[in-house]
């Protein structure tokens, strides 16, 4: 699979695949999926900022443009600060390992059994308590190795690039 084609420590296979159709159409599928989701983790930081600005009190028109504005502005700036911080694509990496695997895999089955154990513990069943026993223990170690690979790609690209902003004054 991919090691036959590419290093893989190259990174984002899309990048280092030659120039096609379908690396094109996989590269917009891409952007059209960020920039539809993206927005949605931030909702409620979004909605508590227009509360705070008492967007609600204005009128219709004029709230609805400056809930556009204002959510538009926080993508925007979001945008900019990606653009400006060294090395974010793996400090990105590095943090998602350290987060996303835990609070997908590890934590619900550990505050499932949690309150099984304290409201409903005849609900625990030997075969539940071996599955999320099995997601936990794979979890924590997706979170190790995840980490891991993490912050050898950072050291890699440090050592690599020492100026952080290299991206901005290449030839």
């Amino acid at each position: 699979g991919w090691g036959s084609f590419v290093d893989p420590d190259s990174g984002n296979i899309l990048n280092v695949m030659d120039s096609s159709a379908s690396v094109t159409v996989s590269q917009v599928l891409i952007l059209m999926h960020v920039a539809s989701a993206y927005p949605i983790p931030l909702a409620p930081v979004f909605r508590y900022m227009e509360q705070a600005l008492l967007f609600h009190e204005m009128p219709e028109r004029k709230e609805l443009a400056s809930r556009v504005a204002l959510r538009s502005g926080m993508v925007l700036l979001t945008v900019f600060i990606a653009s400006i911080i060294p090395y974010f694509g793996n400090v990105l990496s590095l943090l998602s390992a350290l987060t996303v695997i835990l609070t997908v895999f590890v934590m619900p089955c550990a505050f499932y059994w949690m309150l099984s154990l304290k409201y409903a513990p005849q609900n625990l069943t030997t075969t539940i308590k071996l599955k999320m026993t099995a997601a936990i223990v794979i979890g924590v170690l997706g979170t190790i190795a995840g980490t891991y690979y993490g912050f050898k790609n950072l050291i890699h690209s440090i050592n690599e690039h020492p100026n952080p902003f290299y991206h901005y004054f290449r030839n």
